[in-house]
C-alpha cells in the first residue's frame, strides 16, 4: 500500500483555489507530485465534485461569424499566430507553455467552454508541461476558415478582414502569439508570413513615421523588427491600452516599458 498523502490546511485551500479558478486536476496533481485521483479525493472530501473531463463541451458557435468586438479581433489574431485548424475534422487547437495556462482559460471563457476544456500534456521531447485547448466544432472552424485561417499554415497565413476600429486588437493577438518584446524598450519583432508582416509593417510605418522596415526571411519563416526606441514605445502604447485583452506577461512588460522608470532584465518571447 502506498504512503498516505496528507495536505496541510494551507495546501488544501491553495489546491481548492487553483481548481476553482480553472486549473485542471492533472496540472495541480503534477505540480504537487501526486496523481489526479488524489486531487479528486481531496476535492470531494471538501464538498467539491470534479467535472467529468469527458463531458461534452458546448460553445458559442457563432462567436466568429462577425468580428464586431475588440475581443473577437484579438482572438482571431492570436489564433492566426498560435492556433492550428484541422479543416476535415473541424478541430481548432491552441497549445501554449504551461506558464500561459491562464491565457487559455480566458479563451475558454470567451467561447463559452468550461475551464476543464483547458488540459495539460507534456512535450514528447523535453518533457516540459504544456497547456492546450482543443475545440471540435464545425460552425466555429468554418467561420475561422472564412476569415482566412488555414490548416497547416507554415508561412502561408493570410490577413483577415477586420474593421478599422479593431485592427490594433487583431495585431496585438498576432504579437502575443508570434512576437517578442525587448525588455529595455529597444525592439519589437514579429514572425509570421510575408503577407501578414507586410500588412503590419505598413500600418506601423504609417502611424509612427518610422524608416522603411524590411520583411526578411528568418529560419524558414519571415520576420520584421522595429528597433527605434520612440517607435517601439509608440507601438506598445498603441497595442497595449488599458483594459485590453492580452497575454498578461506581455501586457505587463509593455506597460513597464512605457513608464519612464521602467527597467527589465529578460526578453519575453512567444
Amino acid at each position: 500500500m502506498g504512503k498516505k498523502i496528507i495536505f496541510s490546511d494551507a495546501d488544501t485551500k491553495e489546491i481548492i483555489r487553483r481548481y476553482e479558478i480553472g486549473e485542471s486536476r492533472l496540472s495541480i496533481a503534477h505540480s504537487v507530485g501526486v496523481t489526479h485521483k488524489v486531487i479528486d479525493g481531496l476535492l470531494k472530501k471538501n464538498g467539491i465534485h470534479p467535472v467529468n473531463a469527458t463531458k461534452k463541451n458546448f460553445y458559442n458557435e457563432n462567436i466568429f461569424d462577425e468580428i464586431d468586438t475588440a475581443e473577437k479581433a484579438y482572438w482571431l489574431g492570436f489564433i492566426l499566430a498560435d492556433g492550428y485548424l484541422h479543416e476535415g475534422r473541424h478541430i481548432l487547437r491552441i497549445k501554449l507553455t504551461d506558464g500561459d495556462h491562464e491565457h487559455l482559460l480566458k479563451f475558454a471563457k470567451f467561447i463559452g467552454a468550461r475551464p476543464e476544456a483547458v488540459k495539460v500534456e507534456y512535450h514528447n521531447i523535453t518533457g516540459k508541461p504544456l497547456c492546450k485547448i482543443e475545440v471540435t466544432n464545425k460552425p466555429i472552424t468554418k467561420a475561422l476558415y472564412n476569415l482566412g485561417i488555414r490548416q497547416g499554415k507554415s508561412t502561408r497565413e493570410k490577413v483577415s478582414k477586420v474593421p478599422e476600429e479593431f485592427v490594433r486588437d487583431y495585431i496585438r493577438g498576432i504579437v502575443d502569439g508570434d512576437g517578442s518584446i525587448r525588455p529595455d524598450g529597444t525592439g519589437v519583432s514579429i514572425n509570421n508570413s510575408q503577407e501578414v508582416l507586410t500588412y503590419i509593417r505598413n500600418i506601423f510605418m504609417f502611424k509612427f513615421e518610422t524608416a522603411t522596415i524590411k520583411v526578411q526571411e528568418h529560419c524558414n519563416t519571415w520576420k520584421i523588427e522595429f528597433r527605434a526606441r520612440k517607435c517601439v514605445k509608440g507601438i506598445l502604447e498603441y497595442l497595449y491600452y488599458d483594459g485590453c485583452v492580452a497575454l498578461d506577461r506581455k501586457y505587463e512588460l509593455a506597460k513597464a516599458i512605457c513608464r519612464p522608470e521602467s527597467s527589465s532584465q529578460e526578453t519575453l518571447d512567444d
